[in-house]
């Protein structure tokens, strides 16, 4: 007796026919509602598809911090204060590493330099945060960067 050879395709159409047409396009239409409701729940202006996922800058723990201060400190952001803010956060002075990072920052196009002429004719650089620089604060948030490492407050006794 020989047996009848059935084609993979057909052996599923007869185990699991295909649901009626209208019946997909609800199920369809049922997920992509759900899909709709928890994007609305995360900040997705940050992801890309493309490279590692993120449209927005990475920054270093330092970059993060600079960044972050000059946001806090808006048209008053220059060298000094930049530094005593992080400096403050970090514990340390950090006159030595903060001028760098922020022409690393500036060549990056997060941030860019303003001069302006004083009263006495002397000129002084502000630093202003670019578009990009204000996406990379948020990237870094999203990623759960801290002003203050969690180690430094154990050291300090700010654990909770």
């Amino acid at each position: 007796m020989k047996r009848e050879r059935i084609r993979v395709k057909d052996f599923l159409d007869q185990a699991w026919p295909s649901p009626p047409e209208h019946e997909v396009e609800a199920a369809c239409d049922r997920v992509w509602m759900k899909l709709q409701e928890e994007l609305k729940k995360v900040d997705t202006s940050l992801w890309s598809l493309e490279g590692d996922g993120w449209s927005a800058p990475a920054t270093t723990q330092l970059e993060f911090q600079i960044l972050s201060a000059m946001s806090n400190l808006d048209e008053a952001a220059n060298l000094h204060t930049i530094n005593r803010m992080v400096s403050d956060w970090v514990g340390h002075n950090m006159i030595a590493t903060v001028p760098s990072a922020l022409d690393d920052l500036e060549k990056r196009k997060l941030v860019k330099v303003r001069k302006v002429r004083s009263s006495e004719g002397k000129y002084q650089s502000f630093f202003d945060l670019m578009k990009d620089g204000d996406r990379a604060i948020r990237r870094a948030h999203a990623e759960n960067k801290q002003l203050v490492p969690a180690q430094d407050r154990l050291v300090r006794g700010e654990a909770q």
